[in-house]
């Protein structure tokens, strides 16, 4: 039968697909596992679809050279270079039923492999990106070097050749042009999910990974001006791990944080609780103070650095911005948020404060702990969150932002603030602490009479960094 009723060459776009699996303990839905995940990715840069017909193999094949991209921006997907129709005629046959298979090419970056890997794991060891089970297996793929206060992370490429993907024909597209060669459409879904096992898991998170590492290059702020292709290689990740993130395991490692400081004392708790918050949530960007220590704690330093610098330049390559992404997207209380955190191991200030929050609000309701009344609170000045127990804060103002140097709202957005030198003198008798793990120790006290006294010392006024509560 002929389909293409055109004698000379034509040059089709090609779409391919994959469905992917979701885990138990992720929040995803019927609609959210039958994501279709797009490969439009030019780092993908040699495939052949191979078609058998009646004993017969045609072969489509795509192999990029200089200044030969087969990529249409237009489309967004890939293109063949002309072919005969006959070849088209024989495969798309509706008579013909041919058995697909495909061998891609690609090359990625496997720092984000193993970012995705430790963010969806699910074994049950727990662990995640700031405590992974091994720090090796992720410092391998960088090349970082440090002078002085200047540091420079690269990631090492890997390239991929598989064979023999299952492959079917899902969509076909011929529009006549005149006397002239059609315009042709094809789109494949590639089967990773029949027989399903970890190798073809594996297969299926290089390729996100292979989407995570453009966006290392494209990336940037707004959303609104980010470029088409590089939102369906955010969309591939954003619901890729949506799909595959085990809120369960973040509430392990919650209640393992919980257990550890259920029946300390408050001023026990503001050193236990912080040093075990710091060592499961790595800082994700960059601050003008000591942060993750380089003698103790040199693996988070590290990756402390590479997600600061994504989050200054590439904010959709850092692990953050997904996590703001799916808190937003699935509406999640303070107490989920915190276990998708701990999940993933990665987070600024805010993430810091949301699981300090969330664990010492838990202790406030257990019988015989010595923790009550938690503040999620901060200073909005410089926009910085920590949270704040043992002072019954009975006072709160609404009024609205004053700094531009909160970038959490605009100027003129409402805002609550509180007076921490009236409430400790309210709560006489009583002693506050803070619970601050995004800092160093040394920046930050623990008791919150002794950071009204820092907020309000001489060398902070000067500097004009830290204003008064």
């Amino acid at each position: 039968m002929v389909v293409i009723a055109y004698s000379g060459k034509v040059a089709p776009a090609v779409t391919l697909v994959f469905k992917g699996d979701s885990v138990t303990g992720s929040k995803s839905t019927a609609a959210t596992k039958d994501y279709l995940y797009v490969v439009a990715n030019e780092s993908l840069y040699e495939f052949t679809i191979k078609g058998e017909v009646g004993g017969t193999t045609y072969a489509l094949v795509r192999k990029v050279a200089k200044k030969k991209r087969y990529f249409s921006d237009a489309l967004n997907t890939y293109t063949l270079p002309p072919i005969k129709t006959d070849i088209l005629n024989a495969l798309l046959d509706p008579a013909a039923s041919p058995k697909w298979k495909i061998d891609i090419k690609f090359v990625y970056k496997p720092f984000f492999y193993h970012l995705l890997k430790e963010m969806t794991s699910t074994d049950s060891t727990l662990s995640n990106v700031a405590n992974p089970k091994s720090t090796s297996d992720i410092l391998d793929t960088l090349k970082y070097s440090r002078s002085g206060d200047k540091v420079k992370v690269n990631y090492k490429t890997k390239y991929e050749y598989w064979k023999d993907i299952p492959l079917k024909l899902v969509d076909k597209e011929i529009k006549p042009k005149g006397s002239g060669a059609p315009e042709i459409k094809l789109a494949f879904e590639m089967d990773f999910l029949t027989g399903i096992n970890d190798a073809k898991r594996q297969a299926m998170r290089k390729l996100i990974a292979m989407d995570y590492t453009k966006l290392l290059k494209w990336g940037e702020l707004p959303w609104d001006t980010l470029r088409d292709f590089a939102k369906v290689w955010f969309k591939n990740v954003f619901y890729y791990l949506l799909n595959h993130t085990d809120f369960t395991r973040g509430e392990k490692i919650k209640k393992k944080i919980f257990d550890a400081s259920k029946s300390l004392t408050n001023e026990q708790i503001s050193t236990k609780m912080r040093n075990d918050i710091d060592q499961w949530i790595i800082t994700a960007n960059h601050w003008g103070q000591r942060r993750e220590s380089w003698t103790t704690e040199k693996y988070q330093r590290i990756l402390s650095d590479a997600f600061g610098t994504m989050h200054q330049t590439r904010w959709f390559a850092s692990p953050v911005s997904y996590l703001r992404f799916l808190n937003d997207d699935l509406s999640l209380s303070s107490a989920d948020y915190a276990c998708l955190i701990l999940q993933y191991g990665v987070g600024h200030c805010g993430e810091h404060a949301t699981v300090s929050y969330a664990i010492l609000s838990d202790l406030a309701i257990t019988s015989g702990s010595s923790v009550r009344n938690v503040v999620f609170t901060g200073n909005a000045n410089i926009d910085h969150a920590f949270a704040i127990y043992g002072l019954d804060v009975q006072k709160v103002i609404k009024t609205t932002v004053k700094s531009p140097r909160n970038t959490r709202r605009e100027i003129g957005k409402e805002i609550y603030v509180w007076n921490l030198r009236e409430t400790i003198t309210d709560n006489l008798g009583k002693k506050g602490y803070v619970m601050d793990p995004y800092l160093d120790p040394s920046e930050i006290p623990r008791a919150a009479d002794k950071l009204l006294n820092a907020l309000n010392s001489e060398a902070k006024k000067s500097r004009k960094r830290i204003r008064t509560f």
